[in-house]
């Protein structure tokens, strides 16, 4: 749920800042300013996943899952992360406002 959140506001609150032009008079590429805004959300989608390790660990030694199913559970929320927060600055960069991109990056 945070994911949509961060990904479709990113870029939409940094134009209504005005932030957004002043960052793009210094040397950086559109390519790479949206490759690291993708980036921090995929570190928060790993950093969550981090914090879901307890829980994964229980399961693990009372049985109910293998390591398997962990593992492979993790690198499912992993993509599905990375997709919506793809996803969510697709719409965050086409979006005027914020609260039209939060309800875009919702209705995705």
């Amino acid at each position: 749920l945070v994911v949509p959140a961060m990904a479709s506001t990113a870029v939409v609150l940094e134009r209504s800042r005005g932030s957004l032009d002043l960052l793009f008079s210094a040397p950086v590429k559109p390519e790479s300013f949206l490759l690291g805004k993708l980036l921090s959300i995929v570190r928060f989608v790993a950093m969550l996943l981090a914090l879901s390790l307890p829980a994964s660990s229980a399961a693990l030694m009372l049985g109910g899952a293998s390591l398997f199913d962990v593992l492979a559970a993790a690198g499912l929320v992993l993509l599905s992360g990375t997709v919506l927060g793809a996803l969510g600055l697709v719409v965050s960069s086409r979006a005027k406002d914020p609260v039209r991109a939060l309800l875009g990056g919702y209705g995705l």
